[in-house]
């Protein structure tokens, strides 16, 4: 059986609830959206642009580094009758020039806790590329017998 006292629960709950829509709605009331024409209000990394590095060196890999990632390159993604293979698009040369940037120290990114931005590994990429690449020359000299 009900008490009357659920009835006046309600209508207390109901008051405070409409209070408060009706709170939020007076205070959001400046908090309209504004359409910005023209020119962007900022200029895009205004802060510290992107490097451009000019071709024809590698600027990270070692010339064996590159050839090596270069094959993987071809394997991952091999020429066909519509498109050029992976290494002929530029993927080495990409990859390069990132990991020679500040992706490759995750310089722009906050690594410091207790908040992280992205991978929560103490290695930085460049750090992941040298040990990957050569845990993968060892393996596979191991496995030709070319140590």
């Amino acid at each position: 059986m009900r008490s009357s006292s659920t009835s006046s629960d309600f209508t207390r709950r109901g008051f405070l609830t409409s209070t408060a829509v009706a709170a939020l709605i007076a205070a959001s009331g400046d908090a309209l959206a504004r359409v910005v024409g023209g020119a962007q209000p900022f200029k895009t990394f205004d802060y510290a642009p992107p490097e451009t590095l000019p071709g024809g060196r590698w600027y990270f890999f070692t010339p064996d580094e590159a050839r090596t990632v270069g094959a993987i390159a071809e394997r991952l993604i091999p020429a066909d009758d519509l498109s050029m293979s992976g290494k002929d698009a530029g993927c080495v040369e990409f990859i390069d020039r990132q990991l020679a940037g500040s992706f490759g120290s995750f310089e722009r990114l906050y690594m410091r806790g207790p908040f992280q931005q992205g991978d929560q590994s103490p290695l930085v990429p460049r750090e992941r590329y040298r040990q990957g690449l050569a845990a993968l020359d060892a393996w596979s000299r191991a496995g030709s017998g070319q140590m």
